[in-house]
Parts: structure tokens; C-alpha cells; sequence
């Protein structure tokens, strides 16, 4: 997160294959490849904002979405769905945070 923090994020990527092709040849290693697109623009997303800010999981779901699309789409792919279904915080964060809040 923007404030040092480091989370541990779950999310899923749904997607479609529109052109086998392009799919097929124009990218090594879909699965892998789409996976580790998404890793990246999530943690990119995550990054930038604060750890109270990634509790809006429906606008970083709608960035996740619209990037991975404008990214795989000329290989032949689309996205269905892409959210992220939640995240943690080590547990000393989450001490540091429970004490702050008292």
C-alpha cells in the first residue's frame, strides 16, 4: 500500500478466447501470461493507495477489469470478470492497528 503495508490480495480473472489464433500463437503460456499481467496491474493498484482505499473492491475490481482487457485484447481474449474477492495484513499489522484503534 501507499503507507509501506504489506497485504496479501485474492482476487480471479474470468475470461473468454473470442479468437483461438491469435490465442494460441500470440501469446507463450496464456494462463501464465494472464495471470502474471494481473498480478501486476493489481499490485500497481494497490500501491498507489492507502490501506483503507483497497476496501473499495468494485472500483479496483472496474481497473483490473478495463487494463487486463486493454492488454489481452489483441490476443484474442476478453475479460468476463476480474475482481478482487478479498485481502490480509500480517498480523503484527494487524496488532499495530488494533492498539491504535483503542
Amino acid at each position: 500500500t501507499r503507507e509501506q503495508i504489506a497485504v496479501q490480495i485474492n482476487a480471479y480473472v474470468a475470461y473468454k478466447i473470442v479468437d483461438p489464433f491469435q490465442a494460441s500463437f500470440g501469446v507463450q503460456g496464456l494462463e501464465s501470461c494472464i495471470f502474471d499481467v494481473a498480478s501486476s496491474i493489481l499490485k500497481n493498484i494497490i500501491s498507489r493507495n492507502t490501506l483503507s482505499d483497497i476496501q473499495e473492491r468494485e472500483e479496483i475490481a472496474k481497473i483490473l477489469r478495463n487494463q487486463l482487457e486493454e492488454f489481452l485484447r489483441a490476443a484474442g481474449i476478453i475479460i468476463c470478470n476480474a475482481e478482487m474477492t478479498g485481502f490480509s495484513v500480517g498480523s503484527d499489522v494487524q496488532d499495530r492497528l488494533a492498539i491504535a484503534a483503542v
